[in-house]
């Protein structure tokens, strides 16, 4: 679709298997936060829950919720009709990926430190 923002590339293989899809998956940091979001949650989480827990704009969350859907590091499992708009509701793919797990894990600490004029 012309001026889609959706990912390019290689985003139909499963982000958790192909290890190009995972990259790019997790070349961002809101990306890595959301995952890490998703793999603590027992259940599956909105991009508005998302965005109140990592104090960042739904939309911004919304977009790369949907990025990391579009290279199938998250999967849609659920939507739910509130205020005359529809809420999905998303999960991690990425469970039990030993190269995923590793990525976020070592990104953590600089995805979670202070930014300047923060």
């Amino acid at each position: 679709m012309a001026g889609s923002r959706e990912p390019r590339g290689r985003q139909r293989g499963n982000g958790g298997e192909d290890p190009v899809n995972l990259i790019a998956a997790l070349n961002h940091e809101i990306r890595r936060q959301v995952l890490r979001r998703l793999e603590a949650s027992d259940d599956a989480l909105s991009p508005a829950q998302l965005a109140r827990s990592l104090k960042r704009p739904l939309g911004t969350v919304s977009y790369h919720v949907r990025v990391l859907a579009g290279y199938r590091a998250a999967r849609r499992v659920a939507e739910v009709p509130v205020r005359g708009a529809v809420e999905h509701f998303y999960v991690s793919t990425l469970e039990g990926n030993e190269l995923a797990q590793a990525l976020l894990e070592e990104t953590r600490a600089g995805d979670e430190a202070p930014k300047q004029g923060s």
